[in-house]
């Protein structure tokens, strides 16, 4: 073997492989035959060791595979495996969005069961909204759960589950369902509450909740919408227990007061 800028290449064997070094780099060259030749793309696959940067290459059919250095292990193209486990602390994995509008996510596939789904989480690249984050059922083509800068947005039902509690204990610190204002309600103004759609254009619907009057006391109030984001108030049970109705009360029985 020698060394400079023309390296005379050894190690030619039956095989099919064949090394070459030029004191800096040197690089060991696979084949199906037993009559190889020099030049770029003529073997099926190479290990490169490149002793300037101190990488280790690895390639097939001329096109770099895997590389690793001293940044870590970077590979091309898709990698399969029976497993994986990372130990790390911080960043463990991290996947990075090649491209301005592509998507960039994690995948699931059980569908080698029966009714299984392939599901993919992560950004879907068609949100207007570029912070959002998503979870994504690509067998049925739905859009499960959506993370915007705006809220949470769910395709179907939700369904809270847990054991009952009972009422003498009291109920308020942990009911199945818990809305709750992340600061202090305005005076007779602050509301929290849901909403019920009666169209798919907003603001058409019921709105159900409490609003706050002082000292964090407040009335409950039920209130109709017809494009309109206030609506005109149907019903409101004060603190005290009386109630008002907005309207006509028609019972088919005996109606006490």
């Amino acid at each position: 073997v020698a060394t400079g800028d023309s390296p005379t290449f050894a190690a030619l064997t039956s095989t099919g492989i064949l090394g070459a070094s030029d004191g800096t780099n040197g690089e060991m060259q696979f084949g199906l035959g037993t009559s190889l030749t020099t030049g770029a793309g003529t073997y099926d696959s190479t290990v490169r060791w490149n002793g300037s940067s101190g990488n280790l290459l690895f390639s097939q059919g001329a096109v770099e595979k895997m590389r690793i250095g001293n940044a870590g292990i970077s590979v091309t193209g898709t990698a399969t495996m029976d497993g994986l486990t990372v130990n790390a602390t911080g960043s463990a994995i991290e996947l990075s969005q090649s491209a301005t509008g592509s998507a960039t996510y994690y995948t699931m596939d059980n569908t080698v069961e029966t009714g299984g789904k392939r599901w993919r989480f992560g950004y879907t690249g068609g949100s207007s909204d570029k912070g959002s984050f998503s979870f994504y059922n690509q067998t049925d083509n739905n859009l499960a759960l959506l993370l915007a800068s705006s809220g949470a947005t769910f395709s179907g039902s939700v369904t809270a589950e847990k054991t009952a509690v009972n009422y003498s204990s009291g109920v308020f610190t942990s009911p199945h369902l818990a809305l709750k204002a992340s600061v202090q309600p305005d005076d007779n103004d602050g509301f929290v509450g849901a909403t019920f759609a009666t169209s798919d254009s907003n603001n058409y619907g019921y709105s159900l909740g409490a609003e706050r009057t002082s000292g964090g006391n407040g009335d409950f109030v039920l209130t109709h919408h017809f494009n309109s984001a206030t609506g005109s108030e149907r019903l409101r049970i004060n603190a005290d227990g009386s109630s008002v109705f907005s309207g006509a009360v028609t019972t088919g029985g005996n109606l006490k007061v």
